[in-house]
């Protein structure tokens, strides 16, 4: 085999090479990427280390939906947006709103004083789950959830999400 015959194996290869790779792009193109959660949840029941547990159970057997804001105890835009939402959101009857800290290192006791601090004795604060974190696909800080009356999700929200318009509508199902 002489150098323009080894040359021209070589460029072969290559073509076939990059030709399966672009092939593989387009399949990975056509896979729709959602990176939040379903809108469709199935059974789950997550308990806190102070004794409160969520479960599709405790949701239904409430009848009324259910508000998750996941925080961070240090981050002031969590602080700030928590305490703008919560009168919002008790004003909205028929619903129960909770407060999750996504901080690993917070204790029962920490959240007590956190909600004394910030005023926030209208809203059920709760301490880090890590895996209500996994279910709910909580990534960032000031992610919202809202679960119906029948403990199905219908509102995921990120960080820059405050429509409490919306949410009041979610929220309302009930009255409907």
């Amino acid at each position: 085999m002489n150098l323009s015959s080894c040359t021209r194996y070589f460029v072969f290869i290559l073509f076939f090479v990059f030709l399966g790779s672009c092939s593989q792009q387009n399949q990975e193109d056509n896979i729709k990427n959602n990176t939040e959660p379903e809108l469709i949840v199935s059974n789950f029941s997550f308990d806190f280390n102070n004794g409160v547990n969520i479960s599709t159970n405790s949701v239904k057997k409430a009848d009324k939906p259910h508000f998750f804001y996941f925080f961070t105890p240090t981050w002031g835009h969590c602080i700030s947006e928590l305490q703008k939402i919560t009168p919002k959101l008790n004003n909205i009857s028929n619903s129960l709103y909770f407060a999750v800290s996504i901080d690993p290192t917070m204790s029962v006791s920490d959240i007590d004083s956190f909600k004394l601090k910030h005023n926030l004795d209208d809203i059920n604060v709760l301490p880090y789950n890590k895996d209500m974190l996994l279910y709910f696909g909580v990534r960032q800080r000031g992610s919202k959830r809202i679960l119906s009356s029948n403990a199905e999700i219908v509102y995921s929200g990120k960080m820059n999400d405050y429509d409490i318009n919306l949410w009041e509508k979610l929220l309302n199902e009930k009255n409907n």
